[in-house]
């Protein structure tokens, strides 16, 4: 597949600080998948800011295919984004009901009518088209991180960035979310680039997980996950997999790095 976004030699730093991550080159093709996992602090989060936009690297670039030019004008004027960035913690709007969250972010491009009706259709998506008029205060962990996934799937973004959404979430809305997210990405065909601390989590639902380790951070292993999906966690082929990326952990541990 084409690459869809082209890190390079990025360096992220902090002030005076020194840099939690440096020299760090990915590629994210279309229609991908991709999982990172790492140690708390190793630079995960700021790495999926920087992509996003919303903090600037110190040194390098993150390069979309197609972010210039009359296709992405016209994207941005229907009101679709290259990206979308899924916090762990959901942020709603408490004083917006659930269908004008979901609409934010098309404020300002598309009339009323037409933000209502991409808002309708994603919360069909997500299983909440009967939340709409609900607050989020009406709302469990797990519906207002549908809203989420929601609200962010209404820019249509090409590559959407998923910052540990599942972390907070009880083992059975963990994982209805997770399927979830595996048939959005397969429906929509939007890239997604997921950070994690659960390697089960990981090798279920990725085609490859980046291991990042070091000091500063770096890609010690490029993961290739290589079983079919749908995955069963009971396979013994499954928990081979998930053995081996835990163990590639445990040396980073092992050597100091922490998890």
């Amino acid at each position: 597949m084409a690459t869809l976004v082209d890190i390079r030699n990025l360096t992220i730093a902090y002030g005076s600080a020194p840099p939690v991550l440096a020299d760090f080159s990915v590629t994210l093709a279309e229609r991908s998948l991709t999982c990172i996992v790492g140690r708390s602090g190793v630079g995960k989060t700021s790495l999926l800011r920087v992509i996003a936009g919303l903090a600037p690297p110190r040194s390098g670039a993150v390069v979309m295919a197609g972010a210039d030019g009359p296709v992405a004008a016209a994207d941005a004027v229907h009101g679709c984004r290259p990206l979308a960035l899924v916090f762990q913690q959901p942020r709603l709007l408490p004083w917006r009901r659930v269908i004008d969250n979901v609409m934010f972010g098309l404020e300002g491009v598309l009339g009323h009518d037409d933000r209502l009706r991409r808002a309708q259709s994603v919360l069909t998506q997500v299983g909440l088209a009967d939340h709409a008029g609900r607050w989020p205060h009406q709302l469990s962990r797990g519906q207002c991180q549908r809203v989420n996934l929601a609200r962010a799937l209404a820019v249509r973004p090409r590559v959407m960035l998923l910052d540990e959404p599942f972390s907070a979430l009880d083992t059975v809305t963990r994982q209805g979310l997770q399927a979830d997210v595996l048939r959005l990405w397969r429906e929509t065909g939007t890239a997604v680039l997921l950070v994690t601390q659960d390697i089960e989590e990981a090798v279920l639902l990725a085609e490859r997980v980046l291991v990042l380790g070091g000091r500063p951070a770096r890609v010690i292993r490029n993961f290739p996950v290589t079983l079919p999906y749908p995955r069963q966690r009971e396979s013994h082929r499954f928990a081979t997999q998930v053995k081996t990326l835990r163990d590639t952990l445990a040396e980073l541990v092992a050597d100091g790095e922490g998890i």
